[in-house]
């Protein structure tokens, strides 16, 4: 197409610029063809139409090769426009203050700020992005950074997940730990967050803030003041790469989320950020829009729902469903991807159900995955139900019917009843659980074990049948495992033939005793057939055929060794069983089980003939010598004579006839015909004789012969010696009490009273306490009586004492031993009160004050207590000495104490007058002073701290301390020089302490705001490190207080913007923005206007001609002249008609009398003649 260019005649005027630009416009495109001007995809300049240009035209890459926005991915300029900016933590520091520049390249962030994130709109996805890092500031040395993946609200969000790579200068603890390098290091950091962290755990990387790595170059090396660094970032779903200057920093795999791209700062001011790439562009980056580490457009093309992260919902995120991109899993190959199955095995399970499960037959393969998941050998789709009732179900259950055996060793159908094993709790169909059986193994030991065999024990008759009969013969073993049922020792398979021997109705191999014979089968199966009459004992009911059945012997009555039923003399009497009936002597023992058919007490076997020549053979004689006295009560030889008692008629050998001799006088068990001593007293029948005590009973018979109580037998030698044997004796010991007046052992020393000189062991004789009678009146006399006088201390102990007070009465029978009119018995309870080594109740001044206890009994003074009113003098002291009552701690009634009065101060405890005595005349009485406030009596000023003790009582320090609030001022001075509070470390509440206002800042400690800059002094020192002393710290023309309240400057620092202009003077002189070093967007710093320039900084376009300040200026025009012709506007004006150019010369055209405000941009061609003969056209090829 050819290109027509029109020129403007040289001579022409341009006039009426408003209107004119118009006409003049329509009428050069009314001659020609009219076509809008096309975009060029792929110049980095989005144009109409294009929807991205991100400087090519390659396709996936987010902006397609017609700059068309693609599918699963977010275009946006490569700016640092503002998303959103968020404070992670509040620890006190400032809010921070974000800035944009005005062509949205450069971020910075002026204070020194809490933890906080400025997070762009520039996505960080798949995109390499650099940026030039540089703190302007030589103040403090915390943390600058980045951050990758921060969602807005993310500062509060306990799910949040966010990136942050952070740079600190230096080293600073703040308490992360013990050791100096701690927490806050040096150096670069890759940390993750994970929800939200305190202020300490940002700082110390703690709690959920985890290390991930640090730098390669600078891990323990801080950034440098003024220092450029070009950082540049690699982020994508896997891996994150970070370059500084050039060299790989940090390079980490893992799962990320790297969302737009942010910047973090902790604690540092003046940080400023600048995008050195891509920039002029437009920048893509893929979306995930789930979060779930799949990009948008792989999860469309995967067929997944890119808006959740688990597209089937079965608990399983997509990412790790899909394992390898290029071979998606597909477990159970139906087809459908695992990530949108929703059985993943096809096993009819849902994998949500599964998935809690893990791998419960751990072997290896998880349950959401595994076609048989308790690898039982039965597929998980087969297994339905329950079939135990245990709660787990089948397709968990490595043991599906519960029965001790697992599902995978139970195949087959046992006992045919059309459920297989595995499902049958009983595999044989016995009657008994396989459970039950399982542990038994195989009782019979046929090769069946017992759960699959019918006749567990192998004796004939079925489980099913024996398992009801329980455990007959109570051996713990059941029946239907006993191969001898009744357990008498007759095989049960033998038995079993028998039938019921005794027709008890019970078969013989469930009865014990099959013969009924009351002997167990057990016992008889042994002994063969004792009577030979071919019948076996066990099944004989007479086993010794001695006519009597075996059912009615027990026992062995003769103890042969042989039992009664296999014993043909059951009573060994020498008198077959056969031949003896009946009972001879009516004992109820038949006499061939009787050993003593008469009764005698003689055995039968031991009597032949007749003794008395009765008729009566002796064996059935009860009196076999005729002597009255029945055999049976006759044994032995009780005289020794050589003829048996029941055969002599004197048994005892004493002269009187056994049968003159009857009962049993003593009482002893032995009859007095067999008895030697008749009466039992020791003394022999033959030698007793007389009557000593009188009493009618002959001394032979009497067991007490002296009749003192004490039987004769007890009584033997002579105690008191007098020459008359105890047994003869009325009084044994010869102590004045008769022996029958006394009884037991009083003092318990192991001799009886009645043989005891001292009854009660108290050390005086009992014929000594006789006369004494009962001296306490216990009622109970002082021969018996271990403490006489009832004083509590016992007579024995006294005895040694003798007469402590010499009042002619022993102590032992005196209840005030020491006489001092306090009785011993409460005194002994005392102890020894003065310490001097004598107990209270031998010591006549107890307390030891001088003062006897029966004067102070006297006085009403506590004789245990030297000094009754506890005044400081002893009450010997008050009563002898100083004449003051000692029942009153003040007896002038002065105040003080008469203690202090008399050993202390030295004044008169009788005159009240000189009780209020003032050594050091503070105003306190020195009695106050040592006992109230613990001041010193003769300083008037006890801390010296300018104040007297009184004054300071007074106002209410305290007189022991100079500084009473501890602020480092004394108390007089805070009172007499400076006019502070004594008591308030900070009296005007400015947050500074006085003493540190006083002697260090020379701010003034009443008035808050010394410097009157609208901040308190503590603000100003703590947290804005201003100086208090002056309203204008960095002396820019602004008040420290209005930078800070209203203005948003450093009131520490002159230019905040650093645009080379003060605060100040932005603010008062020319209007700028003091925290925007180009308050008008212009590309002209605010200085450059007004230093170099000349231009307005609050107006763009100084010159109003269309065309920026910055742009004249970098185009060589003046920004003050809209006419000025080096303005960059070509002379020629091309324009596209698609196929014919137009090009307007304007080269040479004056200006006219245009008086409009933008005269290079609105022309009116007055006087136009547009000839068509004028008209060049230009062909190029």
């Amino acid at each position: 197409m050819g290109k027509r260019v029109f020129y403007m005649s040289p001579t022409a005027s341009l006039v009426r610029c408003s209107s004119g630009i118009a006409l003049g416009i329509f009428a050069l495109l009314a001659v020609m063809p009219t076509q809008a001007l096309a975009a060029t995809c792929g110049n980095g300049n989005v144009e109409s139409g294009e929807d991205c240009d991100d400087g090519n035209t390659a396709d996936g890459d987010g902006c397609d090769a017609t700059c068309q926005e693609e599918f699963g991915w977010e275009c946006t300029d490569a700016t640092f426009e503002l998303d959103f900016d968020e404070t992670i933590t509040d620890d006190g520091h400032s809010s921070p203050s974000w800035s944009l520049s005005s062509d949205k390249l450069t971020v910075t962030q002026a204070y020194n700020a809490d933890a906080a994130v400025y997070v762009s709109s520039l996505p960080a996805t798949s995109t390499e992005i650099a940026v030039d890092l540089t703190v302007n500031t030589s103040y403090d040395d915390d943390f600058i950074g980045f951050v990758l993946g921060f969602e807005s609200g993310d500062s509060s969000n306990s799910a949040a997940d966010y990136l942050v790579f952070d740079w600190k200068q230096g080293i600073q603890n703040n308490g992360c730990s013990d050791s100096s390098d701690g927490g806050g290091p040096a150096g670069t950091r890759l940390v993750r967050v994970s929800g939200v962290p305190s202020a300490a755990e940002m700082w110390c990387h703690e709690g959920p803030v985890s290390e991930l790595a640090s730098g390669i170059n600078y891990g323990s090396t801080g950034w440098s003041n003024y220092t450029t660094y070009e950082v540049s970032f690699e982020c994508t779903p896997t891996t994150i790469d970070i370059y500084i200057n050039g060299a790989l920093e940090i390079s980490e795999t893992g799962s990320f989320s790297c969302g737009n791209f942010g910047f973090y700062n902790y604690s540092q001011s003046d940080i400023e950020y600048t995008l050195v790439s891509p920039t002029d562009v437009s920048i893509c980056g893929e979306l995930d829009t789930d979060g779930d580490g799949i990009t948008d457009a792989d999860e469309v093309d995967l067929g997944l729902d890119y808006t959740s992260a688990d597209s089937d919902g079965d608990g399983l995120g997509d990412l790790f469903e899909i394992g390898d991109f290029n071979n998606p899993s597909d477990t159970d190959g139906d087809g459908i991807l695992d990530a949108l199955d929703t059985d993943d095995d096809g096993d009819g399970i849902l994998t949500i159900i599964e998935l809690p499960e893990g791998d419960s037959d751990s072997d290896g393969i998880s349950d959401y995955l595994d076609s048989d998941d308790d690898g039982d050998g039965v597929e998980t789709i087969v297994e339905v139900g329950d079939t135990d009732g245990d709660g787990t179900d089948d397709y968990l259950d490595v043991d599906d019917d519960g029965d001790g055996l697992d599902t995978i060793d139970e195949s087959g159908d046992t006992d045919g009843d059309g459920v297989d094993d595995y499902l049958d709790s009983d595999d044989d169909g016995d009657g008994l659980a396989t459970s039950t059986e399982l542990g038994l193994g195989d009782t019979d030991g046929d090769g069946a074990d017992d759960y699959l065999d019918d006749d567990d024990d192998g004796d004939g008759v079925e489980t099913s049948i024996e398992r009801f009969e329980g455990d007959t013969d109570g051996d713990g073993a059941d029946d239907y495992l006993d191969t001898d049922d009744d357990g008498d020792g007759v095989e049960t398979s033998t038995e079993l033939l028998e039938g019921d021997t005794n027709g008890d109705g019970t078969d013989d191999y469930l009865d014990p005793d099959d013969d009924g014979d009351g002997i167990g089968t057990e016992i008889e199966l042994p002994l063969g057939d004792t009577d030979g009459d071919g019948i076996a004992d066990y099944l004989d009911a007479d086993d010794d055929g001695d006519g009597i059945d075996s059912s009615d012997e027990s026992g062995d009555t003769d103890g042969d060794g042989i039992d009664d039923y296999l014993d043909t003399d059951d009573d060994g009497d020498g008198i077959d069983t056969s031949d003896e009936s009946g009972d001879t002597d009516g004992d109820g023992t038949d006499d061939y089980l009787d050993t003593d058919d008469d009764g005698d007490g003689v055995d039968t076997i031991d009597e032949s003939g007749d003794s008395d020549g009765d008729g009566t053979a002796d064996y059935l004689d009860t009196d076999d010598d005729g002597d009255g006295i029945a055999t049976s009560d006759e044994s032995g030889d009780t005289d020794g004579d050589g003829t048996a008692d029941y055969l002599d008629s004197d048994d005892d050998g004493d002269g009187v006839d056994t049968i003159d001799e009857n009962g049993d006088t003593d009482g002893d068990g032995t009859d007095d015909y067999l008895d030697t001593d008749d009466d039992g007293d020791g003394v022999d029948t033959i030698d007793e004789s007389g009557d000593t005590d009188g009493d009618g009973t002959d001394d032979y018979l009497d067991i007490d012969d002296d009749g003192d109580g004490v039987a004769t037998i007890d009584e033997s030698g002579d105690t008191d010696g007098d020459g008359t044997d105890d047994y003869l004796d009325a009084d044994d010991d010869g102590d004045g009490v008769d022996t029958i007046d006394e009884s037991g052992d009083t003092d318990s020393d192991g001799t009886d009273d009645y043989l005891d000189a001292d009854d009660d062991g108290d050390g005086v004789a009992t014929v000594d306490e006789l006369l004494e009678g009962d001296t306490d009146g216990d009622g109970t006399d002082d021969y018996l009586d271990t403490d006489d006088d009832g004083d509590g201390l016992d007579t024995s102990d006294e005895l040694l004492e003798g007469d402590s007070d010499g009042d002619g009465v022993d102590d032992y029978i005196d209840d005030d031993d020491d006489g001092d009119g306090l009785l011993t018995a409460d005194e002994r309870l005392e102890g020894d009160t003065d310490g001097d080594g004598t107990e209270d109740y031998l010591d006549t001044d107890d307390d030891d004050d001088g003062l006897p206890t029966s004067d102070e009994l006297f006085e009403g003074t506590d004789p245990l207590d030297d000094d009754t009113d506890d005044d400081g003098l002893t009450d010997y002291e008050e009563l002898i000495d100083y004449a003051t009552d000692p029942l009153d701690e003040d007896t002038d009634d002065g105040g003080v104490l008469d203690g202090q009065e008399v050993e202390v101060d030295g004044t008169d405890p009788l005159d009240p007058s000189d009780d209020a005595l003032d050594t050091d005349g503070d105003g306190i009485s020195d009695w106050a002073e040592e006992n109230e406030y613990d001041t010193d009596p003769t300083l008037s000023d006890t801390d010296g701290d300018g104040l007297d003790d009184g004054e300071e009582i007074g106002i209410g320090t305290d007189p022991t301390d100079s500084d009473t609030d501890d602020d480092g001022l004394l108390d007089g001075e805070e009172v007499d020089d400076i006019g502070t509070d004594p008591l308030d470390d900070d009296t005007d509440d400015d947050g500074l302490d006085d003493g540190e206002e006083v002697l260090d800042l020379g701010t003034d400690p009443l008035d808050d705001d010394t410097d009157d800059d609208g901040l308190l002094d503590g603000e100003e020192v703590v947290e804005y490190g201003t100086d208090p002393t002056s309203n204008d710290t960095d002396e820019d023309g602004l008040l420290d207080g209005e930078e800070v309240t209203e203005h948003g400057t450093d009131p520490a620092e002159r230019d905040t913007d650093g645009d080379c202009l003060t605060d100040g003077e932005e603010v008062l002189e020319y209007g700028t923005d003091p925290l925007d070093e180009d308050s008008d967007g212009d590309g002209l710093t605010d200085c450059e206007e007004v230093n170099e320039t000349g231009t307005d900084p609050n107006n763009g376009d100084t010159d109003d001609d269309g065309l920026s300040d910055g742009y004249e200026t970098d185009q060589g025009s003046d920004p003050l002249d809209p006419l000025d012709p080096g303005d960059g506007v070509e002379e020629e004006v091309e324009v596209d008609t698609g196929g014919l150019e137009a090009v307007v010369s304007l080269e040479g055209a004056t200006s006219g009398s245009c008086g409009c405000g933008n005269s290079k941009s609105a022309w009116f061609v007055g006087g136009l003649t547009f000839l068509m003969a004028g008209l060049r056209r230009r062909r190029e090829d």
